[in-house]
C-alpha cells in the first residue's frame, strides 16, 4: 500500500496503518516523493499509528516543501518480523509538527528488525516526548536517530520540548548521530537506560 501526496492539501482524523502477513508488500506514506515543486500540507487531527505485525517494510517520508502536522500522538510499534523488515521515518528537507502528543517507537520483534529516524535537512518539532523502547530479545534489532547522516548540505533542526528517552531491555544497539549543520534541542531530560546480556551498545 503506497499513499502518495504531491502538491495537495489533505486533512483527516486519526489514521492507523496495520501491516500483517508475510510477503514483500511495503506500506508507505510519501509526501512530495514524486515532485517537490508544489507545497503539500497533510494534517492528522488525531493520532497517527503504524503497527507492524510482519509483512515487509514501512515508511513515513516527508520531502522538501511538504508539511505533516499531527495533533496528538505518533506511534510506531514493531511487534513481529520474520524476515528482517525495516521501519523508517525519513525527513528530507520537509517539516514534521507533532503538536500535542508524544512520539513513541516500540520494538518488540525478536528477528532482524530495524527502526531508522533519518533527517537530512528539514524541521521536526515535538511538544511532548520522544520515547524509544527496545525490548526485542536477542535479535539484531537496532534503533537509530541520524541527523544529516547522508548529506550535510541543508540544516536539520530537531526540537523536543519534553524528554528524549532510550529504554533498552533487549534487541541490539541504538544510536544518536548528529553531524554537521544540525541542531538537536531537548528541553527536558535525555534518559538512557541500557540493560543487556549480550554486549549491546
Amino acid at each position: 500500500l503506497h499513499f502518495y501526496v504531491d502538491g495537495s492539501t489533505v486533512t483527516i482524523g486519526a489514521l492507523s496503518f496495520v501491516q500483517s502477513g508475510g510477503g514483500s508488500g511495503d506500506m508507505d506514506i510519501m509526501l512530495n516523493a514524486s515532485s517537490t515543486v508544489s507545497a503539500t500540507t497533510f494534517t492528522v487531527n488525531g493520532s497517527l499509528t503504524f503497527t507492524h505485525n510482519d509483512g515487509d517494510n514501512m515508511e513515513l517520508e516527508i520531502n522538501r516543501n511538504a508539511t505533516l502536522t499531527i495533533l496528538l500522538d505518533l506511534s510506531i510499534d514493531l511487534f513481529t518480523s520474520s524476515d528482517g523488515d525495516n521501519v523508517y521515518l525519513d525527513i528530507n528537507e520537509g517539516t514534521l509538527n507533532a503538536v500535542n502528543g508524544n512520539f513513541t517507537i516500540s520494538g518488540g520483534a525478536s528477528n532482524s528488525n530495524f527502526f531508522y529516524f533519518n533527517m537530512d535537512g528539514g524541521t521536526a518539532a515535538f511538544s511532548g516526548n520522544i520515547i524509544f523502547i527496545q525490548n526485542g530479545g536477542g535479535g539484531t534489532e537496532d534503533m537509530n536517530l541520524h541527523l544529516n547522516k547522508n548529506s550535510t548540505t541543508n540544516p536539520s533542526l530537531l526540537t523536543i520540548l519534553g524528554d528524549l528517552t532510550f529504554s533498552h531491555t533487549g534487541g541490539d544497539n541504538y544510536e544518536i548521530e548528529v553531524n554537521n549543520n544540525t541542531t538537536l534541542t531537548v528541553s527536558g531530560s535525555l534518559i538512557n537506560t541500557l540493560e543487556s546480556n549480550d554486549g549491546d551498545d
